[in-house]
């Protein structure tokens, strides 16, 4: 992510090179917790927000039936059109659904939506994508119905440990992150998060992600994170410059001792706060 591009960039540069492969991963397991999670019902109208390759949406879909609709969204190129291909291929299970390529945070900007019209807002792992996520549910809250829900997840500051300590990484070093997790300190941020924007928090509960469970790095692995993490990944481009990289190392070895615990042990948690919260 280099210092001019915008989050919205970032997340389409990055999500677009993962289209094609990124349901060989967690992520449909996942998708249908969420599903599970929002009890949707015959004839509902569900707006999915960073849809991606439809993983929600074609749940959702079958779910609220062909008396409800689903619109899907997603910034990326490269990740929508693996859902286009699958309503192209199975177009009676996708006929009520429909799909727009935009920005989730700008989506005042896409005319084919219209606000109080969606008994549910769904946006599946992607709450820190956005630089100002508070903002961003402000907005999206205004395309529920009145009793309308909105379910979204955000992560235990322990799941994706590796993630957290890149972002740190990158705000000491004033680069930008494509990513933005620094507003969730323990269970109760999201659920703050949903009530500042106006909204009546109804269940928030913890959900495995990856189904891998807690994993327990030494100290003695920062170097490893760091190649496989930043190195080798396109997520962290900024940060593995040559001109860089050398402070970079260094600052992420003081971040990932900063978290370790009393053992001198890392502990990557695989756990998500789902969140159903009601406008009023």
């Amino acid at each position: 992510m280099s210092s001019a591009e915008t989050q919205a960039e970032a997340a389409q540069r990055l999500y677009d090179r993962r289209g094609e492969n990124y349901e060989d991963s967690w992520h449909p397991s996942f998708a249908a917790n969420i599903v599970k999670f929002c009890k949707l019902q015959a004839g509902q109208r569900v707006l999915d927000l960073a849809c991606g390759t439809g993983l929600v949406t074609a749940l959702a879909s079958k779910a609220v039936g062909p008396e409800g609709e689903v619109v899907g969204v997603d910034i990326s190129t490269g990740m929508l059109a693996q859902a286009k291909a699958k309503k192209e291929r199975e177009p009676e299970q996708w006929s009520n659904v429909h799909l727009y390529q935009h920005d989730i945070a700008r989506i005042n900007e896409l005319p084919e939506i219209k606000e109080g019209s969606f008994d549910y807002v769904t946006c599946a792992s992607a709450l820190v994508l956005l630089k100002d996520p508070q903002a961003a549910v402000e907005l999206w809250a205004k395309y529920l119905k009145p009793g309308g829900r909105l379910v979204v997840d955000a992560p235990d500051p322990h799941n994706l440990i590796d993630g957290m300590v890149i972002e740190r990484v990158g705000l000491r070093l004033g680069l930008p992150v494509p990513y933005n997790r620094s507003w969730v300190e323990d269970r109760e941020s999201l659920p703050n998060l949903l009530r500042g924007a106006g909204l009546e928090v109804e269940q928030c509960i913890p959900m495995p992600q990856t189904g891998e469970g807690t994993t327990y790095y030494d100290l003695s692995d920062a170097d490893n994170v760091f190649v496989s993490k930043v190195i080798m990944s396109e997520s962290a481009t900024h940060l593995r410059s040559a001109d860089v990289r050398d402070k970079a190392r260094r600052i992420f070895k003081q971040e990932w001792l900063s978290v370790a615990d009393d053992n001198d042990k890392i502990a990557e948690v695989d756990r998500v706060y789902v969140a159903m919260a009601r406008k009023p």
